[in-house]
C-alpha cells in the first residue's frame, strides 16, 4: 500500500493508487459475470514482494531488505475468498527477484510456504509463474541477469516444489 501501477503518462511507475479491496460487492458482482476466468497476480512488483504469511495487524509493514513490498496472509485470504466466491482460478507470479536469491540462485522457500498456505485453505491458486518478464530483470531489478539455462533449472526446481505442495497446479513461464 499504496499499489504500484504503470504511470499513465508512460514515465515509470506511480505509487499513489489505492489498494484494491477484494471485498467490494460491485467488484465481485462484475467479476462473477466473467467467470470462469483466471485472475493473474503478477507484474514487475511480483519480483520484489516478500510473503509475510505470519504477519499480524501489529507486525511492521516494512519488508526486509532487499524486498520492495510485502503481502500478508490477510491479503492472500482476501484474494482466495474473492476467487472462490467469483469462480476464478488464480495465476500467481512467484518472486524470482533479488530477495528470492540470497545466494545468487532462486530459493524456493517462500514459494513453498505460499503454496502450502493456499492449498491448506482450499484457495484456487492453480497456476504458478516463476518471475515476471525475466528478460527485463536487468532493467527493473538492478542488473539481475539469469541465463536461460539457469532459468530452466529454476523451473525444474519450481516443478519439484509444486509436485509436493500443489500437485494439481500448473507452471507458467516465462511471462
Amino acid at each position: 500500500t499504496p499499489t504500484r501501477f504503470w504511470n499513465p503518462n508512460g514515465h515509470g511507475e506511480t505509487h499513489n493508487r489505492q489498494t484494491l479491496s477484494w471485498k467490494q460487492t460491485k467488484l465481485k458482482t462484475l467479476a462473477k459475470a466473467l467467470a470462469p476466468a483466471y485472475l493473474r497476480l503478477g507484474g514487475t512488483e511480483a519480483d520484489r514482494i516478500f510473503y509475510a504469511l505470519d504477519a499480524t495487524q501489529s507486525t511492521p509493514t516494512t519488508p526486509p531488505h532487499p524486498y520492495g513490498s510485502l503481502i500478508t496472509a490477510d491479503q492472500i485470504d482476501d484474494v482466495g475468498a474473492f476467487a472462490l466466491e467469483t469462480g476464478y482460478d488464480v495465476v500467481f507470479t512467484l518472486n524470482a527477484g533479488w530477495g528470492a536469491r540470497p545466494r545468487g540462485t532462486w530459493d524456493p522457500a517462500q514459494a513453498r510456504e505460499l503454496m502450502r498456505y493456499t492449498r491448506q485453505r482450499g484457495y484456487p491458486f492453480r497456476v504458478w509463474e516463476l518471475g515476471n518478464e525475466p528478460n527485463a530483470w536487468p532493467l527493473f531489478h538492478e542488473g539481475l541477469f539469469v541465463s536461460p539455462e539457469a532459468y530452466a533449472r529454476e523451473l525444474h526446481l519450481l516443478a519439484s516444489v509444486r509436485d509436493v505442495e500443489c500437485p494439481d497446479g500448473l507452471i507458467s513461464a516465462p511471462s
